[in-house]
């Protein structure tokens, strides 16, 4: 094998080749469990339960059966995260092996035997967060030393980051001393396909810290000039400066003990019409105050990003969904007798 023929370890080929073994790992009964742990696939996540089925796994996603609607069409239910969390977890729990066969592969293999490669030539080409080509989460922060309203509506921030290991959403300060933040996640969705109807969803966030009082939190849509990286540009990249469309039944006001667990975003319905089903569905995080037209009180809280270290509860989207144009499985099933002679059809 050249190294043109390597497809890139960890990507999205490397796991369609190997999905049977993957899949395998997930759902036996002797290693299941193990293996979702080392995929940090915890209790609180859809494929915990050994019930639940997974039938794909991708870097970004996993999806499991469901459960049925009551014309017997297959509800599918996909959690998805911004990041290629599971190529990571696969690749620093058996980092060794991995540079072992990439060193195999590299000095020898490649070189001299092809047949004895095992395609790891382009482990270390691996893209990162922040490189342009994975989606990504991060945030934006913005001190400019001005008004509420003049930093409120400022068409940029100051800094924009995607390696944060937590954001400090929210925002503070009086007279001329106002920051904000305002947070944006990216998940590549496209994997549902043309037409999908969408049943659920939810988005999560980790929260592990908050001071100064109790806040609001508001997913709404956003635009960001790229999903694969965050530019100071994307301060003002929202769907709307005031009011814009919530995506969330109410919002979900915390009280300062309300820490160290997901908060839920149960999506109304034009939450579930505006997950892309054929590309990226891009979210912003806005605080309340951040959104009204008079300035008001801010506090601080601290949510997991993808990159958090030591913490693999990082951001979200869980989506209930139909496949387009499913047909729908016969309750019953009549199976022909077998025919012999003498006896009545």
């Amino acid at each position: 094998m050249n190294n043109q023929e390597h497809i890139q370890v960890f990507g999205i080929e490397w796991f369609k080749k190997h999905q049977r073994g993957l899949l395998w790992l997930l759902n036996s009964p002797f290693m299941r469990k193990w293996f979702k742990w080392m995929l940090r696939i915890r209790k609180e996540d859809a494929g915990y339960d050994g019930s639940a089925r997974i039938i794909e796994l991708a870097p970004h996603f996993y999806t499991i059966l469901k459960g049925s609607t009551s014309e017997g069409k297959t509800i599918f239910k996909t959690e998805f995260r911004c990041h290629g969390k599971f190529s990571k977890r696969l690749y620093y729990a058996f980092k060794p092996l991995w540079h072992l066969l990439h060193a195999w592969d590299s000095i020898f293999a490649d070189a001299f035997i092809p047949a004895l490669s095992f395609g790891f030539n382009t482990l270390l080409m691996y893209p990162e967060t922040g490189s342009g080509v994975n989606t990504c989460d991060g945030i934006i922060t913005h001190n400019p030393g001005k008004t509420y309203l003049d930093t409120r509506d400022d068409p940029a921030g100051d800094n924009a980051a995607v390696s944060n290991a937590e954001d400090n959403q929210g925002g503070g300060g009086g007279g001329t001393d106002i920051y904000l933040h305002r947070t944006i996640y990216n998940f590549l969705t496209s994997s549902l396909g043309t037409g999908a109807q969408i049943l659920a969803a939810n988005c999560q966030i980790f929260i592990r810290q908050q001071t100064n009082g109790s806040r609001d939190v508001n997913l709404i849509g956003c635009t960001p000039a790229s999903t694969n990286n965050l530019v100071v540009g994307d301060y003002s990249c929202y769907s709307a400066l005031l009011n814009p469309t919530k995506f969330g039944a109410v919002d979900q006001n915390l009280p300062v003990a309300a820490i160290n667990r997901y908060i839920w975003h149960e999506f109304n319905q034009s939450g579930k019409d505006y997950i892309n089903r054929t590309g990226v569905t891009s979210l912003m995080n806005r605080d309340t105050n951040d959104m009204t037209a008079t300035a008001g009180s801010y506090a601080d809280s601290f949510w997991n990003m993808s990159d958090q270290v030591g913490n693999s509860r990082d951001p979200k989207l869980t989506v209930e969904w139909l496949p387009v144009n499913m047909i729908s499985k016969p309750k019953t099933k009549m199976r022909p007798r077998p025919f012999a002679p003498g006896r009545s059809k």
